[in-house]
């Protein structure tokens, strides 16, 4: 049942080779990145942990008001609800796989168990469902708890022995978890959460700073798409992943894009250059913004400085508010870009 063996016929397809190359030059980036943004790690950790929660808690339908996550992700406001405890739930899971992930080898007990630590102990457990499979060419019975243990083996295997590259040995685990459905409910979170911290525990440290669960949700209808694509042929033994490789090594790139472009920023910032580079920052986001969106780029900033930017190019008529409050967006005025263009040249 497992595909670690068929990755020794694999042939790596020209330009998803290239799409890794990138990927891993600016994974060997992350240390000189990480010194020259020394002062904000912490802060970026802990942003990063608020927007995965976010974001997976609107992949899994959790129903909490915008206003009321805001709340509790960056104000530690009480939870009301079942909801809400479910939402601070995911929070806390999500902060122990980011320090597991460091330190242990995944398994599929533990992985079943970040799954109850969200919902309750004990509420999920391994399914009872068996599976034909085959070994020398014979059809053997076995259970999917079985199964999906020896897939992690393997997986263990091939990683500790370095016989393929780190990321897709982390999305045919992945795929192994979608197409065997090990539990008794809550597979596709599983398969989720597992593939996060395989890509955390192979030094894809990108995501500790900067959002997984944004970029996911972002890409979450190809995301899924892809990962049916890839499981066609899968109890032939015969996954065709190399559309979700891409895919996963694109969001990689992506992030560690955004974690360039705030080195720079920091560097900008550095030389007393602040509002200046506030300006910059909403000059070059999208025609709709937030608050946040600002403040991210610019996290050494303080809010008064940020509040008196867009203050002052709304009164400038550069921007204008829709709406009030925290979540409240920004939008550009396309009539009136001289506010902002003036700093930067047509």
């Amino acid at each position: 049942m497992s595909n670690f063996n068929n990755l020794k016929h694999y042939i790596l397809p020209s330009d998803l080779l290239l799409t890794m190359l990138e990927a891993y030059k600016n994974i060997g980036m992350t240390d000189i990145y990480l010194e020259q943004i020394e002062e904000i790690k912490d802060k970026l950790c802990e942003d990063s942990l608020n927007e995965d929660t976010y974001y997976l808690t609107d992949l899994l339908n959790i129903d909490v008001k915008d206003q009321r996550k805001q709340l509790i992700l960056y104000k530690d406001s009480t939870p009301r609800n079942q909801q809400e405890e479910l939402l601070l739930n995911i929070k806390k899971t999500l902060k122990l796989i980011k320090n597991d992930s460091t330190r242990y080898q995944l398994n599929a007990a533990e992985l079943i168990g970040y799954i109850n630590h969200i919902f309750g102990k004990n509420k999920f457990n391994y399914t009872t469902k068996t599976l034909t499979a085959f070994e020398n060419k014979k059809a053997v019975r076995k259970s999917i708890r079985m199964l999906i243990n020896e897939c992690f083996d393997e997986y263990d295997d091939y990683i500790n022995n370095k016989k393929y590259e780190p990321v897709i040995l982390s999305i045919t685990l992945y795929l192994d978890i979608v197409n065997l459905e090990p539990y008794n409910g809550m597979n596709g979170l599983a398969s989720i959460l597992g593939l996060y911290y395989l890509l955390l525990q192979n030094k894809v440290n990108v995501f500790k700073y900067f959002s997984f669960f944004k970029l996911l949700h972002k890409n979450y209808n190809k995301f899924l798409e892809e990962t049916k694509n890839a499981s066609i042929n899968y109890t032939e033994g015969f996954i065709t992943s190399s559309n979700l490789s891409r895919l996963i090594f694109d969001i990689i790139i992506e992030s560690y894009k955004a974690m360039a472009d705030l080195n720079h920023h920091w560097e900008y910032q550095n030389k007393g250059l602040k509002s200046d580079n506030v300006e910059s920052t909403i000059y070059k986001l999208p025609e709709f913004f937030t608050k946040d969106d600002v403040r991210r780029a610019n996290p050494n900033v303080s809010d008064a400085t940020i509040n008196r930017i867009l203050n002052k190019l709304r009164d400038d008529g550069a921007i204008m508010p829709l709406g009030t409050g925290r979540s409240a967006k920004w939008r550009k005025n396309p009539d009136n870009d001289v506010p902002l263009s003036r700093y930067f040249g047509d």
